[in-house]
């Protein structure tokens, strides 16, 4: 996936329409979607390789420049020439005022070889690694077949969609933010009840913890809650990549998900909402949490 942003200037009102002209200023281009939990992890000191599908297009060569750039090896894009790359295009005036978001995309589940091609792609990944990742848009790349590819894998998670849930039944991690979470059980729940909450859709599913993210409210898991860290900015576009990337790195590192790994998930997502559009933790944001929980970061 890609997010492209378009910023510029709105100093009049169409006489076409009653809507606002922007006038273009600058155009940037970013990696999106699973790339951005990829890249995510990268930065946080992991070793990652990604599998996804793309299509034969401006944003797909931008993906594939994205992925050198970052260096991340032995990734496999697959292209499918009869679908567009997902390209997410967010025009913004005055700098950071969003005023449209456009998405070009094909939902429909990948083709038979494409399919092929993907299965075979996880499954050998799947072997060497110590956790496979599913980055969940419900774009149409994870099928029953894709997913059950890393069966034979050590620890698998999912950033899920409540449409998807099935899929991932028996997985290690599994998360949701609130709106998905209340779509998924029916009703709405307060911050105090979210650890009940996940606890009951990891019993449901088979899992063995969920998370439940509330934005400003924090992040809870079968075990408990915590709070979310206190920001002056406020942009959550792509924050949840950055929990789930934290996530697992944190799974991966100590076998189980405690506070402190929601803590530290919390201090990621908070160091990305602080930036503009989606963004992956810098220099000075390692440092910080290497800090405050003394971890071995690059």
């Amino acid at each position: 996936m890609v997010d492209r942003y378009i910023f510029g200037d709105v100093n009049r009102i169409s006489q076409e329409a009653p809507v606002m002209v922007l006038h273009e200023t600058r155009v940037e281009h970013r990696p999106g979607g699973a790339a951005n939990v990829a890249f995510n992890l990268k930065a946080l000191g992991a070793e990652v390789s990604v599998v996804g599908v793309a299509g034969d297009d401006e944003a797909g060569h931008r993906l594939a420049e994205a992925y050198e750039q970052y260096e991340i090896p032995g990734s496999v894009i697959i292209t499918d020439p009869t679908r567009p790359t997902t390209t997410k295009t967010r025009f913004l005036a005055d700098r950071a005022h969003q005023v449209l978001r456009w998405d070009s995309e094909v939902n429909t589940s990948i083709s038979g070889e494409t399919s092929r091609r993907v299965v075979e792609a996880v499954a050998e990944h799947a072997q060497s690694a110590d956790l496979v990742l599913y980055s969940d848009y419900q774009k149409g790349v994870l099928t029953e077949e894709t997913v059950a590819a890393s069966a034979g894998a050590a620890r698998r998670i999912a950033n899920a969609k409540p449409g998807t849930m099935g899929l991932y039944r028996g997985f290690d991690l599994v998360t949701l933010n609130r709106p998905e979470s209340v779509a998924l059980i029916g009703h709405t729940f307060t911050k105090e009840e979210s650890p009940e909450i996940a606890n009951g859709i990891a019993d449901r599913f088979g899992l063995r913890d969920a998370v439940v993210t509330l934005s400003g409210d924090g992040m809870a898991n079968r075990r408990g809650w915590v709070p979310a860290r206190p920001v002056d900015v406020f942009d959550a576009a792509g924050a949840g990549d950055t929990t789930v990337a934290a996530l697992a790195l944190y799974l991966t590192t100590f076998g189980q998900l405690d506070s402190r790994g929601l803590e530290l998930a919390s201090y990621a997502s908070a160091a990305v909402v602080r930036k503009s559009g989606v963004a992956t933790p810098d220099a000075s944001d390692l440092a910080e949490i290497d800090r405050v929980f003394s971890l071995s970061v690059k």
